[in-house]
């Protein structure tokens, strides 16, 4: 599927499609959007599934509109149907949030101002000596679409806020495979002060979280396989 070198403004003509099939395609792997000069946004918010071949889906959004954004839907279909996402530029995240799933979604602005009932984040999270009193407020979070740092902490011992943190996703990792977002966070310590041992306890932590959510996707696949 290709679309280039248009002066569409977003994909509504599609607004219909429901799947994209390429499992049938021994070659055809590819959704290549680019070079669209006037378009703004996908507008796909009606696609369900996107089926790959058994090399996979890359989806290519290069040289649009400077403005081009992806919608959280449309951000959430990548990573639910396995889509490697290559971009030129990081594409901005569209300000329609809708994932009718029920679930809060809030703009990260910083720790004070988030309220305690959000359960998804847009915007990157930073914590850091200033703030790591309120980390409390990010124990509900289970989606992240943006970025984690923690970053020169001085009392924190533990990343147990996350505990029920599931994913972490943005546009940023161009190439890469989204899915693994879901279960992998990176997280960057730069306190000189702390020790192996807090180090060691906070990876054990998420080496036991990492465990905990593959068995859940392992045990969700061979359900699916029974059935």
């Amino acid at each position: 599927m290709e679309i280039w070198r248009s002066n569409l403004r977003n994909l509504s003509f599609l607004g219909n499609l429901k799947t994209i099939d390429m499992s049938s395609s021994s070659e055809d792997r590819i959704i290549y959007i680019a070079e669209n000069l006037q378009l703004k946004n996908l507008g796909l918010n009606s696609l369900k599934n996107l089926i790959p071949n058994k090399e996979g889906l890359w989806v290519v959004l290069a040289k649009n509109h400077p403005n081009f954004c992806i919608s959280l839907y449309e951000l959430q279909l990548f990573i639910d149907n396995g889509v490697y996402l290559s971009t030129d530029l990081k594409p901005k995240i569209c300000n329609d949030w809708n994932l009718d799933d029920g679930k809060k979604i809030c703009k990260f602005l910083n720790l004070e101002a988030i309220d305690t009932d959000c359960q998804y984040l847009v915007g990157n999270v930073t914590v850091n000596s200033k703030n790591e009193d309120l980390v409390w407020k990010l124990e509900n979070i289970s989606r992240i679409y943006g970025s984690i740092a923690v970053l020169s902490t001085k009392e924190l011992l533990d990343l147990s806020f996350f505990a029920n943190l599931e994913q972490v996703a943005n546009t940023d990792y161009g190439g890469f495979f989204l899915k693994e977002l879901e279960i992998t966070a990176t997280f960057r310590f730069q306190h000189p002060s702390y020790s192996n041992q807090v180090q060691q306890k906070t990876q054990n932590y998420f080496n036991a979280q990492y465990e905990a959510i593959v068995s859940i996707l392992q045990r969700s696949d061979h359900s699916d396989q029974e059935q």
